[in-house]
């Protein structure tokens, strides 16, 4: 596979997290609420109870004191505390997450960039390169070109020479042994 697939799908994961976190989010918000109404309500109930408690005789208080609250409410309670850590988990995973997925999309663009600037690079390396070539092409026609008249030169010289129309105007030169 292309290297561009696991990125793809990577990024579609991380978008279908962030959808799901995103819900999530939304149902903790709602929890929250739901848990600070039940707190409001049990504030109230308080007060109702101290109220009576200021009015009851201290017979009936201490023996109201040492029962333990109802179960119901505890287990209510504790179940709502329960549901606020996980759902604060879960908002600690989503920001986490966010986070993840803010640096991969830094380092991707930070990856395009790279690839633009090297993109750049190999092109005018390429266009370099072709200038190159185009000149050493000229450079051998040229070259090619005085081969053929050295050639032609020396052609027309033998044939000069041959038919005796050469006659060089040099001076001999004497050997030491001959004078």
């Amino acid at each position: 596979m292309a290297p561009s697939v696991p990125r793809t799908r990577a990024a579609a994961a991380l978008r279908m997290k962030q959808i799901s976190l995103d819900n999530q989010s939304h149902m903790i918000r709602r929890l929250r609420a739901k848990q600070a109404t039940e707190k409001r309500e049990s504030t109230a109930i308080k007060k109702e109870h101290e109220s009576t408690l200021y009015r009851t005789p201290v017979s009936v208080l201490s023996t109201f004191m040492k029962w333990p609250p109802s179960v119901p409410r505890t287990r209510a309670a504790a179940a709502l505390r329960m549901k606020q850590i996980s759902l604060d988990n879960q908002s600690h995973m989503i920001r986490r997450l966010r986070a993840k997925q803010a640096t991969e999309k830094r380092e991707s663009t930070a990856i395009k960039k790279e690839h633009e600037s090297t993109q750049v690079a190999l092109e005018a390396s390429h266009m370099t390169i072709d200038g190159l070539t185009e000149i050493g092409l000229c450079m051998s026609k040229k070259i090619e070109r005085m081969k053929a008249k050295k050639q032609q030169t020396r052609e027309r010289i033998r044939s000069a020479i041959i038919s005796g129309k050469l006659v060089s105007k040099r001076p001999k030169i004497r050997s030491k042994n001959n004078t």
